[in-house]
């Protein structure tokens, strides 16, 4: 009989000293800065800034600084996170993006970028390329709990990321290209989703992609409906792995209407499209095109792992004092086991196609993992830590017999808001 073992972690706070700056539009107490690149002139690496809510223009992060939200501030400018140091982490946790330009640029970093809990919408920069958040040339790029929306354009479609030449990690994120606009002239296709290449990394965990929905004909026999933007994308010796379960969909857009008037032909977008110098691996996640078929089309490999990849899940707040869980989602029969650290790391592991992302300093044990495919850890985060204090979490499933890595999951911010 296979058991979920739930064990319990008090979290205890750094002693290396930092320093909060703290950000609120209305400037209304002493020592406070109006505007968060006011903070991030004056901070040093390590150091946080704390935004109050209200509305700000957008910002460039250079340095391992993490910046949090108190509230719900929402940044209408540009965002751009560039040249982070070899050994930094800078983090951004809490926003809305809602810039009516370009609104996420993450390039030319050494060090760890993590964008936590934010959500992003609006428009993108057509001379960026009409996109919502492109990664370049960086070496550890991580998602949690992202929505990306784009607003639907006349012109170009946005798509919700591309990443080039990078390694990135999305977990638990909901990533959608933009819907193509509707015309009787000339209806716009559909955005894609995700799209991967220059041998970009990715590793989407326990995350639904969508590309963009056709827009709409005029109903005549002169104009179809367009056709829908394909989820993902992965080309020019890229690789993309992605886990999850049956509620994580990668899926292309609908097509749009009408389409059975002569004239271009009107599909729907596909799920995953690759190329011959691309490959992906996936488990446990739907890949289906707009129509609702399955559509995994043109890699130059695909791989399917005989058991599903595990995936580590993070329910519940994590606030100061609060209780939260961690679910490692793996294979029943074989062990649970957490690695928690203080600072990502990204080291190849010949036994799991997965890195080690954290620097270990504790390890939990699991035990079995139970005939749900679950084993939960619960903790509870010290109540005096300030906003910005974190810990970083990777699950692995272990051989029960040998004690050898069988597989490791993505990793997990535990970050204090």
């Amino acid at each position: 009989m296979f058991r979920t073992v739930i064990l319990s972690a008090i979290l205890t706070a750094p002693t290396f000293a930092q320093t909060t700056h703290y950000v609120d539009d209305d400037g209304s107490l002493p020592g406070q800065f109006s505007t968060i690149d006011a903070a991030l002139a004056v901070a040093a690496p390590g150091d946080r800034v704390i935004v109050a809510g209200g509305t700000y223009g957008g910002f460039t992060l250079s340095r391992g600084v993490t910046i949090v939200a108190d509230g719900l501030p929402r940044i209408v400018g540009p965002v751009s996170i560039s040249a982070v140091p070899s050994g930094e982490l800078a983090v951004l946790s809490g926003f809305k993006l809602e810039s009516l330009s370009q609104q996420l640029l993450i390039e030319n970093s050494a060090g760890t970028v993590w964008i936590d809990d934010c959500r992003v919408a609006g428009s993108a920069s057509f001379g960026a390329g009409a996109r919502m958040i492109h990664v370049s040339q960086s070496a550890d790029v991580r998602f949690q709990r992202c929505i990306v929306r784009p607003n639907v354009s006349s012109l170009v479609p946005f798509v919700g990321m591309t990443v080039s030449a990078s390694r990135v990690e999305l977990t638990d994120c909901d990533i959608k290209g933009g819907d193509g606009a509707n015309s009787g002239v000339s209806p716009k296709r559909g955005a894609i989703g995700l799209s991967c290449w220059n041998f970009a990394r990715v590793h989407l965990a326990r995350t639904t992609v969508e590309g963009g929905k056709g827009g709409d004909g005029s109903h005549t026999m002169t104009v179809n409906g367009a056709s829908g933007g394909d989820a993902l994308v992965v080309a020019l010796g890229s690789v993309a792995i992605v886990a999850g379960d049956a509620t994580d969909i990668i899926r292309g857009g609908a097509k749009g209407t009408p389409e059975e008037y002569f004239g271009p032909n009107v599909v729907p977008g596909r799920g995953a499209r690759g190329d011959a110098s691309s490959s992906l691996r996936h488990s446990g996640v739907a890949i289906l095109d707009g129509g609702g078929a399955a559509s995994i089309t043109q890699f130059g490999s695909v791989t399917t792992p005989a058991s599903p990849d595990p995936t580590l899940e993070l329910v519940g707040a994590t606030s100061p004092g609060a209780s939260t869980l961690l679910v490692l989602h793996g294979t029943p029969a074989l062990n649970g086991r957490l690695q928690q650290g203080k600072e990502p790391r990204l080291t190849p592991d010949s036994a799991s196609v997965i890195e080690q992302l954290n620097e270990r300093f504790r390890l939990h044990g699991l035990g079995p993992i139970g005939a749900s495919g679950d084993a939960l850890f619960t903790f509870t985060l010290p109540g005096n830590v300030q906003p910005g204090w974190l810990r970083i979490f990777q699950g692995m499933e272990i051989d029960p017999f040998t004690g050898d890595v069988a597989e490791r999951t993505n990793s997990v911010l535990v970050l204090a808001r």
